[in-house]
């Protein structure tokens, strides 16, 4: 389970260190939605990466598999976790309502507010985590189960 482990902790830095940027910066275009959606797409290889390193011989075993990819998802999710909790303390409260009071959005500057108390931030920490490593997880069976069609094929 080095691969996993090693996979998981380094995705998760780095998956954490983009979505802090992408949080904090929140550039527009093209290279904005690329930094957006581009922690997703590394966790997703990063799962992939950990499950392909555990086969042996082209086997894998369904335990195996769902270990590795489950410890995968796991780390990278509870780094990731961090990284979105220290992405909101950074977040500059100050020009979000002015940009609110610029568009008329100003009916939603009490709800921008009460989130970033310490507990809100929490709870949205929880609610952008807990979904990922269910995502995680989804894609720890598929890939798990594509594995191991191709290793009955293959035989």
């Amino acid at each position: 389970m080095k691969f996993p482990i090693l996979f998981g902790l380094i995705g998760g830095v780095v998956i954490a260190c983009l979505q802090f940027i992408s949080m904090t910066h929140e550039p527009g275009g093209t290279f904005g939605w690329l930094l957006f959606y581009s922690p997703l797409i590394l966790y997703f290889m990063c799962i992939y990466m950990g499950i392909k390193k555990v086969m042996v011989d082209g086997v894998l075993d369904w335990k195996t598999g769902l270990k590795a990819g489950g410890l995968t998802a796991l780390l990278i999710s509870f780094i990731w976790g961090i990284g979105i909790f220290v992405g909101m303390t950074h977040i500059d409260i100050a020009s979000l309502i002015h940009y609110k009071i610029q568009h008329h959005e100003t009916a939603d500057i009490p709800h921008v507010l009460k989130n970033f108390t310490r507990q809100g931030m929490f709870d949205q920490t929880k609610f952008f985590t807990f979904p990922n490593f269910l995502l995680g997880f989804v894609m720890t069976v598929l890939v798990t189960v594509v594995f191991r069609l191709r290793g009955k094929k293959a035989n």
